[in-house]
């Protein structure tokens, strides 16, 4: 109950201080608030289409984002498929660090934690950058590993967070999870 709790505030505290969309729109570079003016009512109609065009244009952005400060060990497994691996951002000096572990999308039938490198990674990143320590995960895609395959993996991905916070500075009583789509 106290980390439904936990979960709560912390997911509130992100919404109330993200502000609308528009002030984050603005922001940016002119040629990108014009690209995603265009793109913006088409979205819906083509997914895939207009996702890859929105990836697009801040991948160079993200590519720029600060990543100094922040060591990576990629790869460590939690498993024994090959899918089953993730990647641990630790901040500088880490100790007792709230976790974030981040999902990559597809559905559940594709994705991987570096697929679009740039932008999982940046989500990690940032998370670390603010004092967290960060977990890019993998799980097992259908149709080979069929439901509850994915559920259970990330299940496991908590369980080796929970055992190895401490070796990376993580505090395993606080533990945070996001996604983007089907990882949220």
């Amino acid at each position: 109950m106290l980390t439904r709790r936990l979960v709560f505030a912390g997911s509130l505290v992100l919404a109330l201080n993200a502000g609308p969309a528009r002030a984050q729109i603005s922001q940016l570079p002119e040629p990108i608030q014009k690209k995603l003016a265009v793109i913006n009512p088409l979205y819906q109609s083509d997914i895939g289409k207009y996702g890859a065009q929105t990836i697009e244009l801040f991948r160079p952005l993200l590519a720029s984002a600060p990543k100094e400060g922040v060591s990576v060990t990629a790869d460590q497994t939690y498993g024994a498929d090959p899918k089953q691996t993730l990647d641990v951002y630790q901040p500088q000096g880490a100790k007792d660090l709230p976790i974030v572990i981040y999902v990559h999308g597809g559905a559940l039938t594709s994705g991987d934690k570096n697929e679009n490198k740039e932008v999982s990674a940046n989500v990690l990143y940032y998370f670390a950058r603010h004092q967290f320590l960060g977990i890019n995960a993998n799980y097992r895609l259908a149709p080979k590993f069929v439901f509850p395959a994915a559920a259970q993996d990330i299940g496991s991905v908590v369980a080796w967070t929970r055992k190895n916070a401490r070796r990376f500075g993580g505090d395993s009583q606080r533990i945070y999870l996001v996604g983007r789509s089907t990882g949220g």
